[in-house]
């Protein structure tokens, strides 16, 4: 199963950074696709990232003019981002994530790059991975389940997602709040 997702991407990771080169003619835009693997492999998820540039409008042409990343997710604790940088080589960090409490989660991660790699270009990566992490703690920090939630053709591939995590809890798993309803009253 394979959807496109970038409204999330363009929406919540568009940096500060992103935002300055906007101002000096340069443009970035994300696109990705998110496939679930066929089994043995089905509690894996992948997601294939598309980073694009441009200046004036125009394209960037040749290799700095787009970024490709991977991202493997294996079940819901652990996940590796794979970024293949045009004149640089490949960068990997791993993440793993572990529940605590209740609104409290515990996040490890490394980076690995490849030998000629300068070692501040990966830790600068990881800040970078950082950020991206605190844009998403944002929605994490307030979302709500809903077990039938109204969904748009623009929400991408999100009912395929979660159902996709539904096979990690089961009846005894803890609840935090009771479900919502979709009455969409405010």
């Amino acid at each position: 199963y394979q959807r496109r997702v970038h409204g999330h991407l363009n929406v919540l990771h568009t940096s500060f950074a992103y935002k300055i080169g906007r101002f000096l003619g340069f443009g970035h835009s994300w696109d990705a696709e998110w496939t679930t693997l066929p089994e043995p492999q089905g509690h894996m998820s992948q997601v294939r990232v598309y980073q694009r540039f441009t200046f004036l409008g125009k394209p960037i042409p040749g290799p700095l003019g787009v970024v490709n990343s991977v991202v493997v997710q294996d079940g819901l604790g652990s996940a590796t981002i794979t970024v293949n940088f045009p004149l640089l080589g490949k960068m990997s960090v791993i993440q793993t994530v572990t529940p605590i409490w209740p609104h409290l989660t515990s996040m490890q991660e490394a980076v690995y790059t490849e030998r000629w790699v300068p070692r501040w270009l990966g830790r600068l990566w990881l800040i970078a991975v950082h950020n991206q992490v605190d844009h998403d703690v944002l929605i994490w920090n307030t979302k709500t389940y809903m077990n039938k939630p109204i969904l748009v053709s623009n929400d991408g591939p999100i009912a395929a997602y979660r159902r996709w995590c539904k096979q990690f809890y089961d009846d005894n798993s803890t609840v935090i709040h009771k479900e919502r309803t979709a009455d969409l009253e405010w």
